[in-house]
């Protein structure tokens, strides 16, 4: 049984502070936890004193590292049982924070869970990171998004990044088998104008060390000008002299959106990057414009909204129509159409428990 004192040390000895009200809501999270972990599967973690310092304090050292301002908005993106998320909003409740995971029964536990503790700063969103990304409500909406050891560095970035409004941060929480340096080079987002690079240079990552750049550049109007970019990716055993060699060019070029507007084709581009006597052209693919969205994809954002917002839909007897961004294509779905998806969720998620 852990006591306030001890908890209170704990927090000490990170720098962090920690108040008699805090303890009491955090023994109950822990109760909550532990009692639906006895049928649902959401930590490895139970035992109080160990569950106080790998769940609790490490999420609140987040609080340490990343200074959000009063009133901010945060998302943890597969929050699963609401680590860090739940934890920053029960230590900062002026902060704003949305809870998104892919499995309705967890985001069950969480609305509980929340109103149990008393945290009206926290709303709980049923949604996979990649639909939930499409929604004008969550895209680029965020002054912070975090996830904890939901996936690999490249891949936690795309998952994250979409969610930060410009000027935010992504703050991505691994374990010790990933450096910091791992995390800083892959998730670093660069604010500012459209046209500039989008960069991240993966270090010693899981898969090979990376250089991605992408650029827009458009023209008064909000048309395209120019647009397009490259990725370069060492083979295994490269050494460190190369990749230092590779930085220094990559500097060296400049914007990827400026070497477009001078005409330079994707050819001139990786020479201008590589030197013309170390480039050898392989293999060509023409460039293909297409889009990946569906009438089934769209049909499953709409689930992501929840029955309560389905039944809403419904109940108002109007047609909805779904844009895609990308492509324009618009997709229509009828009440009824809504109907019939709402009864398949609900048998899916009976099913599932």
């Amino acid at each position: 049984m852990m006591t306030y004192e001890a908890a209170k040390q704990l927090f000490d000895g990170a720098g962090l502070p920690l108040t008699e009200s805090h303890f009491a809501q955090f023994q109950c999270y822990l109760a909550e936890l532990t009692e639906t972990n006895r049928h649902m599967n959401l930590t490895a973690i139970t035992e109080p004193a160990e569950a106080w310092e790998k769940h609790f304090l490490d999420c609140a050292i987040l609080l340490q590292k990343v200074q959000l301002p009063l009133g901010a908005t945060c998302i943890d993106v597969g929050t699963g049982a609401g680590f860090p998320g739940m934890v920053l909003a029960l230590l900062r409740p002026d902060l704003q924070v949305t809870l998104l995971d892919s499995l309705q029964k967890r985001i069950g536990f969480l609305e509980q869970t929340a109103a149990k503790l008393g945290l009206a700063n926290v709303r709980c969103i049923h949604a996979r990171a990649e639909d939930g990304a499409k929604l004008p409500e969550l895209r680029e909406q965020f002054d912070m998004a975090t996830a904890r050891a939901v996936a690999a560095m490249p891949v936690l970035t795309e998952y994250c990044l979409p969610f930060v409004k410009q000027g935010g941060v992504f703050a991505a929480m691994k374990g010790p088998s990933e450096t910091a340096e791992q995390a800083e080079t892959a998730a670093k987002l660069l604010g500012g104008e459209i046209a500039e690079d989008v960069a991240a240079y993966f270090v010693e990552s899981e898969q090979v060390p990376t250089v991605c750049a992408l650029g827009v550049l458009l023209n008064r109007d909000q048309t395209v000008d120019v647009a397009g970019g490259y990725l370069l990716q060492l083979l295994p055993g490269a050494p460190d002299s190369l990749i230092d060699e590779l930085e220094a060019s990559v500097a060296k070029a400049g914007n990827v959106s400026a070497m477009m507007k001078e005409g330079l084709s994707p050819q001139d581009i990786i020479q201008r990057l590589l030197g013309k006597e170390n480039v050898e052209i392989l293999e060509t693919t023409p460039i293909a414009y297409k889009c990946y969205c569906s009438r089934e994809r769209v049909a499953s954002t709409i689930v992501s909204l929840g029955a309560k917002e389905m039944q809403d839909i419904i109940h108002e007897g109007q047609d909805i129509h779904v844009d895609c961004q990308f492509c324009d294509t618009i997709y229509t779905f009828t009440p009824a159409e809504i109907q019939e998806l709402l009864d398949h969720a609900t048998k899916r998620d009976e099913k599932a428990e």
